[in-house]
């Protein structure tokens, strides 16, 4: 079933953004750039205040303008926004920390609040709606972003973090523990950002996602930093990266604000997985390889060495067990494969034999005296169906061997309207009106066999799944002949307007 983003109690929640938010946003974004150019003590004075502020509007925006949603969208938001509010009274109580005892460390008791209010954003952003898939294809999904986000991990750490490695060995336990998670959570952000953006979701363009994924990057940015100037100092010692946080709120507060606008379900025209996200996680995995070989070659006792070497495994692991899916569900395809063979066959079949059995039922009428013309008549329609038959059969072994490359053409000088005439004839009993409009002499070079396969298909589809009245027109453009079947029906839905030329496929008649 597919997630579709649902609005309840509408209001005026289509009339966007309201002025207060904007009002929000714009005061985030000046003390962003504010503390940009403040000394060092205003910046610590007014940094953490608008971090509060930030953490407040986004959670509170969020968790209200959630309850314009239902189903799964409106959990998932509220969770992300309950882990803003977490993140508020988590600087509310280092602030009292400071205040009673002069001196806060930089990593401590009091962060296992704001790892909390992590898993609760990373939770509910990764529960956002996406259209529905098998286990076999999220599992996939799922094992690219990891295998991306570890290998960039790994190569981040190696290049930016080992240095401090030895300064967290000889911290206290509570800065190692809560100096470590960090870099986790941190990895953890790069996988639901990869997660989201690979996967299948009528959201994924949404001006939401895209705020809050930015957001979710610049606050990734932030903890690097204040890791880096936080280790074995006091928090006031430390300097976080005041600017980037309110940034990031800035983003978070913004796609609160936009819930207000419930966007309209958009559906997408299915299609593979694009070439970038195939390829975007493996070049994490490309660099740490060439980071481990280098490491090699160079300099053979650096102590990451190890490390990156068990990383790599990790990796290569995760690697085999992403194509143990993908064999399994190539697997599954073939089989699929199959099935539809047995089902088109039926399909392209069944026509010809209904015409074939009612001229026989016709003729063999004990109260039916036919002419002898009419008989013959009737036995060369039989034929004419029979050959169709048996060009069908040829066609689906043909396929059934992957040889559809090797399909023989026989290309000749016909007239084209005894040959759509002759198709529509060949499917009347199937059919109501039919309007044939054929431009006067028109001639093309083509395999007239092929051709009225072809308008055979089109008209009997038409007769099918459109409308009652169908139109056939043919006409000359350029130096190309232009054959066009209408019908009154609703056409192909969106999503299946790729996947109905698939070899086999029905789209949404596949049932």
């Amino acid at each position: 079933m597919e997630m579709v983003p649902t609005a309840v109690g509408g209001g005026d929640r289509s009339l966007g953004v309201r002025a207060r938010d904007w009002s929000k946003i714009a005061l985030l974004l000046c003390l962003a750039v504010f503390v940009s150019f403040a000394d060092a003590e205003t910046a610590d004075v007014v940094g953490p205040l608008g971090v509060l502020l930030g953490q407040l509007f986004a959670g509170t925006l969020i968790v209200k303008n959630a309850k314009g949603f239902s189903g799964r969208e409106r959990l998932a938001w509220r969770i992300s926004g309950f882990g803003f509010l977490i993140a508020a009274a988590g600087v509310l109580v280092v602030a009292a920390i400071g205040i009673i005892t002069g001196s806060v460390p930089a990593f401590g008791p009091a962060d296992l609040i704001f790892v909390t209010s992590y898993l609760f954003i990373l939770t509910g952003f990764a529960l956002l709606p996406q259209i529905a898939s098998n286990t076999a294809q999220r599992t996939r999904v799922f094992l690219d972003g990891l295998i991306g986000a570890v290998s960039l991990a790994a190569v981040l750490w190696a290049l930016l973090l080992d240095d401090l490695w030895s300064l967290l060995a000889e911290a206290p336990f509570w800065e190692r523990l809560i100096a470590s998670t960090y870099p986790v959570l941190d990895v953890v952000m790069l996988i639901m950002l990869l997660w989201v953006a690979v996967r299948r979701s009528m959201l994924r363009f949404d001006p939401r996602l895209l705020f809050f994924g930015v957001a979710m990057a610049m606050q990734a940015v932030a903890d690097m930093t204040y890791f880096f100037s936080g280790i074995g100092q006091t928090f006031e010692e430390a300097t976080p990266a005041y600017a980037i946080y309110l940034l990031a709120a800035t983003g978070f507060t913004t796609a609160g604000a936009l819930l207000r606008r419930v966007p309209q379900p958009r559906e997408y025209a299915e299609r593979g997985s694009p070439l970038w996200a195939i390829v975007a996680p493996y070049t994490a995995v490309i660099a740490l390889l060439s980071l481990i070989g280098y490491i090699e070659v160079v300099n053979p006792d650096d102590p990451s060495r190890l490390g990156l070497l068990a990383v790599g495994n990790v990796v290569v692991g995760l690697v085999v067990a992403r194509q143990s899916v993908e064999i399994r569900e190539n697997r599954r395809y073939v089989e699929r494969e199959r099935e539809a063979l047995v089902s088109s066959v039926s399909h392209e079949l069944r026509t010809p034999l209904t015409s074939v059995v009612g001229v026989l039922d016709v003729m063999l009428e004990d109260h039916v005296d036919l002419e002898t013309e009419e008989q013959r008549e009737l036995l060369a329609m039989a034929r004419s169906q029979a050959i169709y038959m048996s060009r069908i059969i040829q066609d689906l072994i043909l396929l059934a061997r992957d040889g559809a490359d090797k399909m023989h053409l026989k290309p000749a000088l016909h007239d084209i309207e005894p040959i759509i005439r002759d198709a529509i004839a060949s499917v009347r009993v199937l059919l109501g009106p039919v309007t044939v409009e054929v431009e006067p002499g028109i001639r093309a070079v083509l395999d007239a066999d092929r051709f009225k396969q072809v308008v055979l298909n089109l008209v009997e589809n038409a007769a099918k799944y459109g409308g009652p009245t169908i139109l056939v027109k043919a006409v000359r453009r350029g130096g190309s002949l232009v054959v066009e079947v209408h019908d009154d029906g609703m056409g192909v839905p969106k999503r299946f307007e790729l996947m109905v030329w698939k070899r086999f496929e029905r789209g949404p008649h596949r049932l």
